[in-house]
């Protein structure tokens, strides 16, 4: 296997492992409904379960929108270089 079948392989599977965690976080979103039960760590470090109210399904809802937000679009892209590309990227001085 080429380096670069490596690397497309590389980010294949990066991107599945995104797009899995995106639709586990809109699973976890969709559950957010009055009367479901969350568990949570409290401040002492306890598990303690939590029936939500509807203003809390609500919120939970909200911040849950807010994270998947932030994390929709991958950090990074990647691209074909050239070796012409590459050598006069190299052949720069700064």
């Amino acid at each position: 296997m080429t380096e670069k079948s490596q690397l497309l392989q590389f980010v294949e599977r990066v991107q599945e492992w995104h797009e899995a965690r995106l639709d586990s976080a809109r699973d976890i979103q969709a559950a957010s409904k009055e009367g479901n039960t969350i568990k949570v760590i409290d401040g002492s470090g306890k598990e303690i379960e939590v029936q939500l109210t509807k203003r809390e399904a609500m919120i939970f809802s909200m911040g849950m929108e807010a994270g998947i937000a932030h994390f929709v679009k991958l950090p990074f892209s990647v691209s074909v270089v050239t070796p012409e590309e590459d050598k006069d990227e190299d052949d720069e001085e700064l």
